[in-house]
């Protein structure tokens, strides 16, 4: 399936040349230094819930459709995608989507999987519903089957399906209660994950809640079982949002982080977050993420 992207994506390039298209290149970079309580400090370009710094590559053709390529600076250690690009696709924004991307699956807490995949968005005959569904085939000991979120209330409440092979494998998935580099790798994960999701804004507050539920892992190191999510953020102004939130994990541990994201000059915030497992400490990490 690789193959066949990627020559998709060099004749839309070709194509995009060819009909001046609207280019642009674009980087987010999250720079993390962190202090675990049980490990040394660290400092890497990716943060500490996993999510990389990536350099972007974007083109519009005039018929509509999109082309997309994300590399990241560093693959994360133990992540089950060993491959430096993030993503690659091309799309009919809103209408279709394929290639390596991320799938669609509740409201982020959870679960942050990129793999190979025909993705296709469908509205629902209900006002403000809609359904996302992907099938995904990144080979031989990483993701396979199809992942889906089924939305309402212009996304506010969600429903989700992964089922498959190897789901949660990347270093991304799980990390309110799973650090980035203790990820299982390729050859582990699930075949099967279920969530729900709920969101809602009350004035300056935004509530976020998910569930799921897992089974058939591959390894011990593999979570299963439920593990739910709460969180409450405000944004007193445009340049100050501070979180609160609460996971508790399959092994019945409770995190409890508080993040702040304050925004220095323009295109850059100073995210600190610390983290509470069982109520002693766990971490504590600083991120500069910059935009431009």
């Amino acid at each position: 399936m690789k193959l066949p992207i990627c020559i998709i994506l060099a004749v839309v390039a070709t194509n995009a040349v060819a009909q001046n298209p609207d280019v642009s290149l674009k980087f987010e970079g999250r720079f993390d230094y962190r202090i675990p309580k049980d490990a040394q400090q660290t400092l890497h370009p990716y943060d500490t819930l996993g999510r990389p710094s990536l350099l972007q590559l974007q083109f519009r053709l005039e018929p509509g459709l999109k082309a997309y390529v994300a590399q990241r600076l560093q693959r994360i250690p133990g992540d089950g995608d060993p491959e430096l690009l993030d993503q690659y696709f091309v799309e009919d924004e809103g209408v279709w989507r394929v290639g390596k991307q991320i799938v669609p699956f509740g409201n982020g807490a959870f679960l942050r999987e990129t793999t190979l995949a025909a993705r296709g968005d469908i509205d629902l005959p209900i006002e403000g519903a809609q359904l996302a569904i992907a099938i995904c085939d990144s080979g031989h000991s990483r993701q396979s089957g199809f992942a889906g979120r089924m939305s309402f209330f212009d996304g506010d409440l969600g429903f989700s399906a992964a089922i498959g092979r190897h789901w949660g494998i990347n270093a991304g998935s799980f990390t309110y209660f799973r650090r980035p580099e203790d990820s299982p790798g390729q050859g582990a994960g699930l075949k099967q994950i279920l969530g729900a999701d709920l969101s809602h804004t009350f004035g300056p507050l935004r509530g976020k809640a998910e569930l799921v539920l897992m089974s058939g892992g591959k390894t011990p190191q593999d979570p299963t079982g439920a593990a739910l999510d709460l969180s409450i953020a405000a944004s007193p102004s445009k340049l100050r949002t501070y979180e609160l939130g609460w996971t508790r994990s399959p092994s019945r541990q409770d995190f409890i982080r508080i993040v702040g994201i304050l925004q220095t000059v323009k295109n850059v915030t100073l995210e600190p977050m610390v983290r509470f497992r069982n109520g002693i400490a766990y971490d504590f990490s600083i991120q500069l993420h910059v935009k431009f």
